[in-house]
């Protein structure tokens, strides 16, 4: 038997990705009908993944500095939700 984290782990990013897989085919769909245009589109789309290279080599060094890992974890997962 693994480890429980990892099996919780396990569970959330497959959970995380079913819900990204069945929500990102109708998002830029979702958008236009909320009146974007395509640049405005991709400029919405895009932001998390700017976000996530700006954001997660500060959060991991900050979360590895004062080790707290497990909290930083916690705190992620609630801020995607």
């Amino acid at each position: 038997m693994p480890d429980r984290f990892v099996l919780r782990l396990a569970l959330f990013y497959g959970a995380f990705f079913i819900y990204l897989g069945l929500s990102m085919p109708f998002m830029p769909a979702w958008l236009a009908a909320g009146g974007l245009d395509a640049r405005e589109i991709g400029i919405v789309l895009a932001a998390p993944m700017v976000l996530r290279v700006l954001a997660v080599p500060v959060a991991t060094r900050l979360a590895d500095r004062f080790g707290v890992l497990r909290r930083a974890l916690v705190v992620a997962s609630l801020a995607s939700a």
